[in-house]
C-alpha cells in the first residue's frame, strides 16, 4: 500500500469494519471467547476466538474504535485456557492441549499490548517440545503451522537480544516451512491434508 495506490476506497473499508468490530463485541459469549455462530450465550470455543481477538486487535491497531472491554476479555479467556503443561485447550474446561490450537493461542496473546511473559514462554515452551513435526502429523497441519510461525516469530522479536530464544524460535519456523514446502504438488498447490482430506 505504500508503493502504489490502492485500488480500493479506504473510506469504505474503515466503514465495513467498523461495524464488523461492532458484530464481533456483540456476540461474545458470557465466557469472554466466541462461538461458531451469532448468539452463542455461553458457548465457546477457543479458534473462533482466536480470530475474533485478532480482528479486534488489528482494528484497534489501525485506529478503529473497538469495545476494549470486549478485547481485553478476549485475551482473558484465552489464557484461561492455557494448562499446565504450557498448552492450550479447545475450550474452557478440556483436559488436553490441543496442538495447533495452542499454536493460535500463543500467536494471538502475542498481540497482547501489556506481554504476559508466563503465559507466552509456557506456550512457546510447549511449541518447542511437541515440534512442528506434531503439527504436521495433526489434524489442521495448515492453521498450526500458520500461527505457530506466527506465534515464534513474535517471540523471536521480543527476545531478539537473547541468543537462546532467537535461535530456538528461527529453527522452529525453519522446521514448520521445511514441512510446508515438501507437501506442493508439481502444479503449484497444495493438497488438502489431515481432518478435511479425512472427510471432516
Amino acid at each position: 500500500l505504500c508503493k502504489v495506490k490502492p485500488d480500493m476506497d479506504l473510506k469504505k473499508m474503515k466503514i465495513a469494519v467498523t461495524g464488523a468490530v461492532k458484530v464481533i463485541a456483540k456476540n461474545q459469549s458470557t465466557t469472554g471467547g466466541w462461538w461458531y455462530t451469532q448468539n452463542g450465550g455461553e458457548q465457546q470455543e477457543g479458534s473462533t476466538t482466536v480470530c475474533a481477538v485478532q480482528a479486534l486487535a488489528s482494528a484497534n491497531n489501525y485506529g478503529i474504535d473497538i469495545d476494549q472491554k470486549a478485547l481485553d476479555r478476549g485475551f482473558d479467556y484465552l489464557k484461561k485456557s492455557q494448562l499446565k503443561d504450557g498448552g492450550f485447550v479447545y475450550k474452557l474446561g478440556d483436559a488436553v492441549s490441543m496442538k495447533e490450537g495452542s499454536a493460535g493461542d500463543v500467536a494471538t496473546l502475542g498481540l497482547m499490548q501489556k506481554f504476559d511473559f508466563k503465559v507466552m514462554v509456557s506456550g512457546y515452551k510447549y511449541l518447542l517440545d511437541i515440534t512442528p513435526a506434531a503439527i504436521s502429523a495433526g489434524n489442521f497441519p495448515e492453521y498450526g503451522h500458520f500461527y505457530g510461525c506466527m506465534g515464534m516469530h513474535l517471540l523471536g522479536e521480543e527476545y531478539k537480544d537473547d541468543k537462546e530464544y532467537r535461535e530456538k524460535t528461527a529453527s522452529y519456523i525453519a522446521g514448520a516451512q521445511k514441512d510446508v514446502i515438501s507437501w506442493q504438488d508439481k502444479d503449484g498447490s497444495w493438497p488438502v491434508r489431515g481432518w478435511t482430506a479425512a472427510g471432516g
